[in-house]
């Protein structure tokens, strides 16, 4: 069996890791940045985890347009950060940068995260729920500063501790989160960046020839099923026709010129060790690397109708099953 590794998943894969510590270490810094400042309840949140949120979507943003609209409103969340950390402003020009950035943010929330394909579960939870405190969190922030302008400053103090309260809630939360991210990561089996071929099937079609021939003793098969397996082979290297929706058991028969099914059939089950069905598939797999790699504007969508599949779930599912790992972490990869 031949095993194929795939070096720059491996070294995606240790990005991913690197981002996640990153992004935990930024939350233990808000942490300790939040237990220095409560006192005085100047800390806002808001702009820290928005940037982590936005961070975190980086790697899986795959649209060049909403991902310059992510770094867009990323940096100005860090300038909103450095400016508040560093620099003492009018509460007035302070607040209203602060506003600007929570609305740019919401706005990519609401109006672009459906075009971000976030396939982990955990981090695609994690993203929705903390947004929904922080929209809750901007509410009330503007509510204080609005009291505060109205003179009611113990109501406006009794909703600071609320404030305060939810900032604590979503950083507990991000941490918790984040540190479940990178453990599922780290103990990732090996198999999801590697991905197996049967030597019988083996898209080499050369070395699939020779291991028809070789790896089967040769009173196991007749002349006739032999030259069939080599047809099929020679088939699979020259024709694409496999790429249509429709094509089927029959149609293979048609091309290679052979009218007994039941014997080409026989011949993919015994001398390949596999089925039509995954024999296809996973020759269709193999042109949608290439599509993957060469069309980076095409959604899955087109990637898989273009390899002959019906649907995408259906693409999803014969391609982890010979790559390990789903289209999109493929893609990532940037191969």
């Amino acid at each position: 069996m031949r095993l194929m590794f795939v070096n720059k998943i491996a070294r995606k894969g240790l990005s991913e890791y690197i981002i996640y510590v990153l992004l935990l270490v930024f939350i233990t810094f808000c942490l300790v940045f939040c237990t220095s400042t409560i006192g005085c309840m100047e800390f806002n949140i808001f702009p820290w985890m928005g940037s982590i949120i936005l961070i975190s979507l980086i790697p899986i943003t795959n649209n060049r347009t909403v991902l310059s609209e992510l770094y867009s409103i990323l940096m100005l969340g860090l300038a909103v950060i450095i400016i508040h950390t560093f620099f003492h402003l009018e509460i007035w020009l302070e607040d209203s940068l602060f506003n600007f950035f929570s609305i740019m943010y919401l706005l990519f929330y609401f109006t672009r995260i459906s075009r971000i394909k976030i396939e982990d579960k955990v981090h695609q939870g994690y993203i929705h729920f903390i947004n929904f405190f922080l929209l809750f969190d901007f509410i009330l922030f503007n509510v204080d500063s609005l009291l505060g302008l109205l003179f009611r400053e113990t109501i406006a103090l009794h909703i600071k501790y609320i404030d305060i309260g939810i900032d604590v809630v979503i950083l507990f939360i991000s941490g918790i989160t984040l540190l479940t991210l990178i453990i599922n990561k780290l103990t990732f089996k090996k198999e999801s960046f590697t991905y197996k071929i049967s030597s019988k099937t083996d898209l080499d079609v050369e070395e699939g020839k020779d291991q028809i021939i070789t790896n089967q003793p040769v009173v196991a098969f007749t002349e006739e099923e032999v030259v069939i397996a080599k047809k099929i082979a020679d088939f699979f290297e020259q024709d694409l026709s496999y790429l249509e929706n429709d094509f089927s058991l029959s149609r293979l028969c048609e091309l290679i010129i052979e009218d007994n099914r039941s014997t080409v059939s026989r011949v993919i089950n015994d001398c390949l060790n596999t089925t039509f069905y995954k024999l296809v598939g996973k020759y269709r797999v193999n042109h949608a690397l290439r599509l993957l790699e060469r069309k980076e504007n095409w959604t899955l969508d087109v990637v898989a109708n273009s390899c002959g599949f019906k649907s995408v779930n259906t693409f999803k599912k014969h391609f982890v099953d010979c790559v390990g790992i789903t289209p999109n972490e493929y893609r990532m990869v940037g191969l």
